[in-house]
């Protein structure tokens, strides 16, 4: 009889063998626990999304908010049809709906409902706001809600009838609504809480997923548009005015709670560009040290347009005595004012700092205690004292505060003068001008001023005290109201003129004229002041151009300069004029230039040869001889081109810019390299500036502000 074999087992094998009988144990309870746990996820889930029923209230809101935004493209962009427009309206208004099944159907439609009326009156404002500044409602533009009741009249006149279609589609979702309710469609009772979940998960993907597609179709540059927030008006055609929103509250919310740090990178690259800019030899031109130690009198004219400057209406000029000063001194006729959002205060801030005015708000109101290098600075070296005078309220444009950091030593406004005659917003200008004469007079020279008038500002209607001026075949209409207005603004200017004549003030005097910006004038009244039956971006942009001058009994040899100049070119050329140095300008002194570019705030541009539309990425033509003599030949010297369009006239053809995939006809390709090139340059000189007044550059350096532009000197 065979023995059994005994396996003797010690007490630590015993020990191990029980920890791994407890282990396994444990696995199999952690297992079982997690299994049950995702089975219950995964049932939760696809009980959320089984198949529920269409819910019609929520799918008409989504509907009627696609068709609003759609409206206001029509209204604002030259392609309305974009499908990522579309697509985004349809994510954002899914999520919206999602939101609404949070509440039981009895409360669901009063919150469609004021959903929708918030963005009827979100659209109605962004289409008057464009009207009148060719741009989109921004949160960043918050601030200057202060001013609108000044400025309520102008607003109410740019109201069309056709915006009544806001109206009509969200009146029309409320009966939609209120009938479902009476028929008892929106009893909770009728609607399990399970379709509710069903429905927002559903609604949730959706919107999910729609925005997914959105962002992986979205290019470099569109992304780029996105974040910068450049142009507008582009990210309204291309991604929607809900998206656009959406981004605009996000960078709204980082940028309040930004750092004041900039990179080392950042700040090199800024401090190089001036670097090699100041190490270029001094130019010096017939202009140079002109009118140095004269007293220096700007007029900023309210609305006047550089078109109807020596225009007339039935052989009468509508601006004589501009005019007069024009043609004795230097006239500068192909001049745009760059503003943005800030309107006239943008153009007081690059004409006494040549820095870009910024497109997500003003600086007047959110950088007023920046440190800056302006003119008024430059000439209190010299030995000036400088004034600004406004006839209207010192906080509007926070200008009250913001001249003393331009460096005006006094500034004037409503409180200092007699109210005695008011047109429009404040004192009229014939009497701001006779009252001004007095400061002028009693302030220390040499001397420095600025001149705001008001009179001309829109909405043009106060006729009766505008004086006699027949504005002909336009007689009645908003042009014809603006004639008048714009010849009783000349008739003030003529008047003060003839009194600094008068008391022996014009000849050591220099008088700077420039208009702060177009009149705002729709495409249809331009196209019938122009007697053409079409108008495209470009024409309708080159025609809205303002006055610029300086005149001076120093000036012997009057001129009408034609270059391109903007506002951002001042500085440097009256600095040069004036004996002064303006080492962080970002203009070019016009006479020192062969040729000179203009650019926008919105990343547009034009030069001597094409113009840039940064909204739809399209260039024109501009200047027949640059094609006939140059952009020709090199077509000729292209056989495989010579049969794709270099025989046609290029001037009135419009090309699209689309990186990498330059157009097909030879006079297009040669003009995409050179936009090309010029795009990617203007958008880093704006990224610069933005750069200044995003981290006060122009601050003397200290512990808590490393950089300073001012080191470099």
């Amino acid at each position: 009889m065979k023995s059994k074999s005994v396996v003797s087992q010690t007490p630590a094998d015993s020990t191990a063998s029980g920890r791994s009988f407890h282990k396994s144990t444990e696995d199999l309870v952690d297992e079982l626990v997690t299994e049950r746990f995702f089975s219950r996820v995964r049932r939760i889930f696809f009980q959320v999304l089984a198949a529920p029923k269409i819910d019609r209230a929520a799918s008409v809101f989504i509907a009627s908010a696609i068709l609003g935004g759609f409206i206001l493209r029509i209204k604002m962009v030259d392609f309305p049809f974009d499908p990522k427009a579309f697509l985004s309206d349809l994510a954002v208004f899914s999520f919206f709906a999602t939101l609404g099944f949070l509440f039981k159907r009895n409360w669901r439609h009063v919150y469609y409902i004021m959903v929708s009326v918030v963005f009827c009156f979100l659209l109605l404002f962004d289409t008057i706001y464009f009207r009148s500044h060719h741009s989109v409602l921004s949160m960043f533009l918050l601030p200057q809600i202060q001013f609108l009741p000044q400025v309520i009249d102008a607003a109410i006149s740019l109201i069309h009838w056709t915006d009544s279609f806001f109206v009509i589609n969200t009146v029309a979702l409320t009966v939609f609504l209120v009938r479902r309710r009476r028929r008892g469609k929106m009893d909770p009772s009728t609607e399990p809480r399970v379709d509710r979940l069903r429905k927002a998960g559903t609604t949730m993907l959706v919107s999910l997923l729609i925005f997914g597609i959105f962002a992986a179709f979205l290019t470099r540059m569109e992304s780029s548009r996105l974040q910068k927030q450049w142009n507008r008006p582009f990210l309204v055609e291309r991604f929607g005015v809900y998206t656009f929103h959406a981004s605009d509250i996000i960078k709204y919310a980082v940028s309040s709670y930004g750092s004041a740090n900039i990179t080392d990178e950042d700040f090199e690259n800024v401090a190089r560009f001036f670097k090699e800019r100041t190490a270029a030899p001094k130019t010096s031109n017939a202009y140079t040290n002109l009118l140095e130690g004269q007293n220096l009198i700007v007029i900023h004219a309210e609305s006047i347009q550089g078109a109807f400057i020596f225009a007339q209406v039935g052989g009468v000029e509508i601006t004589p005595n501009i005019n007069r000063i024009a043609r004795q001194g230097l006239y500068f006729d192909n001049f745009y004012t760059q503003q943005s959002s800030g309107t006239s205060s943008d153009s007081e801030l690059t004409f006494n700092t040549s820095l870009y005015p910024i497109n997500n708000g003003t600086v007047f109101i959110s950088h007023f205690n920046n440190h800056y290098a302006t003119l008024a600075d430059m000439l209190g070296e010299k030995g000036y004292t400088s004034i600004a005078a406004h006839g209207n309220n010192g906080e509007f444009w926070n200008r009250d505060v913001m001249n003393t950091t331009l460096g005006y030593n006094r500034f004037y406004s409503k409180k200092d003068f007699k109210i005695d005659d008011v047109i429009g917003m404040g004192l009229s200008d014939m009497s701001f001008f006779k009252q001004s004469l007095d400061f002028i007079q009693n302030t220390p020279k040499p001397l420095y001023a600025t001149l705001i008038t008001l009179t001309n500002h829109t909405p043009f209607e106060e006729l009766g005290k505008y004086g006699e001026f027949y504005s002909g075949d336009v007689e009645g209409t908003r042009l014809g109201r603006y004639f008048k207005s714009l010849h009783y603004a000349d008739r003030a200017i003529g008047y003060f003129l003839d009194e600094l004549d008068n008391r022996g003030l014009l000849d050591n005097m220099v008088i700077a004229l420039y208009g702060d910006h177009p009149a705002g004038l729709s495409y249809d009244t331009v196209k019938e002041f122009m007697g053409v039956e079409s108008l495209d971006w470009f024409e309708y942009n080159r025609f809205n151009t303002s006055p610029f001058l300086i005149w001076s009994r120093k000036i012997d040899r009057p001129i009408t300069v034609h270059k391109p100049m903007g506002m951002i070119d001042v500085l440097p050329t009256l600095a040069n004029m004036m004996g002064i140095e303006a080492p962080f300008a970002f203009g070019n002194d016009i006479f020192n230039v062969d040729s000179n570019q203009v650019v926008f705030p919105d990343g547009s541009w034009l030069d001597g040869h094409v113009f840039y539309n940064s909204s739809n990425m399209e260039f024109k033509i501009i200047d027949e001889d640059y094609v006939d003599e140059y952009a020709r030949s090199i077509c000729a010297g292209d056989k495989s081109q010579a049969s794709s369009g270099c025989n046609e006239t290029p001037s009135s053809r419009i090309f699209q810019y689309r990186p990498g995939k330059p157009p097909v006809c030879g006079l297009g390709r040669y003009a995409y390299e050179h936009v090309h090139r010029s795009t990617s340059a203007f958008n880093r000189i704006l990224g610069f500036s933005s750069l200044i007044l995003e981290h006060d550059l122009l601050r003397p350096s200290d512990k808590k502000h490393r950089h300073s532009l001012l080191d470099l000197h």
